[in-house]
């Protein structure tokens, strides 16, 4: 008699590469919890979670716990669990800024665009400080309003002053901003941050 696999055990045909175990686990990795809680939460044994972190660290490319921690939050932005490759692509190099803020409003996740805009890696730092002399405050009435409604909202050519080439110089400029509520149990878990520099459009268009 063949072996039916089951939930856990199967994996999709529509992109993923992690069971729902596995997924589960790198969420409790990524949430801070060592393999003795993870192993009381999800009431299996420590030396499963241990195996099924070693086959997360090998599946996802991850040099360490913090690595997968990090994709974890990277995962959220694709829906989809993508090869390690891709992921560097569609993330890490975007040329666009793209970043997850938690329920704090502090940096979960920032690509390479948004770390040279920053100066720094901004991961447990507080959004709103980051930002306030740079981008035009309604950002952040918006933000929260994604947090209390979960719906999304698009902020189209705001103006604002930041460091458009890098170069240490903040210059005026236009930018446009998608906030998307990350949902994890019915609930507003993070806010996924997509902004571009629109300042060239914009001028094209006759605006200073």
């Amino acid at each position: 008699m063949s072996h039916e696999p089951d939930k856990s055990e199967r994996r999709s045909t529509a992109g993923r590469r992690l069971t729902d175990r596995q997924a589960a686990i790198l969420d409790l990795v990524a949430a801070g919890l060592e393999n003795k809680e993870i192993a009381h939460r999800l009431g299996i044994s420590e030396q499963a979670v241990k195996e099924h972190v070693s086959a997360l660290l090998r599946i996802l490319s991850a040099p360490n716990r913090a690595a997968l921690a990090d994709t974890a939050a990277t995962r959220r932005f694709a829906g989809v669990d993508l090869p390690a490759e891709w992921l560097e692509v569609l993330f890490r190099r975007a040329p666009m800024y793209v970043a997850l803020i938690g329920r704090d409003h502090r940096y979960v996740a920032a690509n390479d665009t948004v770390v040279r805009l920053v100066g720094r890696d901004p991961v447990g730092l507080d959004v709103r400080e980051l930002f306030a002399a740079m981008t035009p405050s309604g950002i952040f009435e918006d933000l929260d309003a994604v947090f209390a409604t979960g719906e999304r909202r698009e902020l189209h050519e705001l103006a604002g002053r930041w460091d458009r080439d890098g170069d240490g110089e903040p210059e005026d400029g236009y930018i446009t901003v998608f906030l998307e509520p990350i949902l994890a149990a019915g609930e507003v878990d993070g806010v996924a941050v997509f902004a571009l520099d629109v300042t060239d459009v914009v001028q094209a268009h006759g605006r200073p």
